[in-house]
């Protein structure tokens, strides 16, 4: 994060004075999240790239620290059976899906070098 604001920017750049406030408000906002929203696009770019990954039928829930008791929940009732399924379950977040791709990629065996 930065300490420079929109007040020195305009001292910079004097056109930026003439910026109505909301939107020279709305422009900070973005460029206080777009590090953010950045690494959630990353994120979900892994997602569909691993979204046929296979989950485990040996998969607890209850072993992945930080899910949500509620998806814990209908992660067993679903039992979906690849990445794809379980982000179609209603309250899936792109966070718990890659908690979940975390932890099945955690458990897989590592593949040697030839």
């Amino acid at each position: 994060m930065t300490d420079i604001g929109w007040p020195q920017l305009a001292a910079i750049w004097p056109e930026l004075a003439e910026v109505p406030a909301p939107v020279a408000a709305q422009i900070a906002v973005d460029a206080h999240y777009s590090t953010y929203l950045d690494r959630q696009d990353a994120d979900i770019e892994t997602l569909r790239a691993e979204e046929s990954i296979a989950i485990p039928e040996t998969l607890d829930p209850a072993d992945l620290p930080g899910l949500s008791i509620e998806l814990q929940q209908k992660l067993r009732r679903f039992r979906p059976s690849s990445l794809a399924q379980a982000a179609r379950i209603d309250g899936m977040t792109p966070a718990a899906l890659m908690l979940l791709l975390a932890h099945i990629r955690k458990a897989q065996p590592r593949r040697r070098a030839v």
